[in-house]
């Protein structure tokens, strides 16, 4: 299909939208986003042009990060 894609439309095919943002996170961290959909206009990742699933990434990998560190500094305090 990235071939296609090239020809009809001039780039190159993105593989990672093809992906189902549900298929790359745990359940708890699909919840998660859906409540930060809720927020309206509190939600942080959101802008004109953006898709959800661009949104969906941006947000995976911000709470990934804040995990991370709240995880290493429970660590330490232990």
């Amino acid at each position: 299909m990235g071939f296609l894609n090239w020809i009809m439309y001039g780039k190159k095919a993105n593989q990672e939208e093809d992906v189902d943002p549900a298929s790359i996170c745990s359940a708890e961290d699909y919840e998660l986003f859906i409540n930060y959909l809720r927020g309206g206009a509190h939600r942080k990742f959101s802008q004109p042009g953006r898709t959800i699933k661009e949104e969906f990434r941006l947000w995976l990998a911000d709470h990934t990060r804040h995990q991370a560190s709240y995880h290493s500094g429970r660590e330490f305090a232990a």
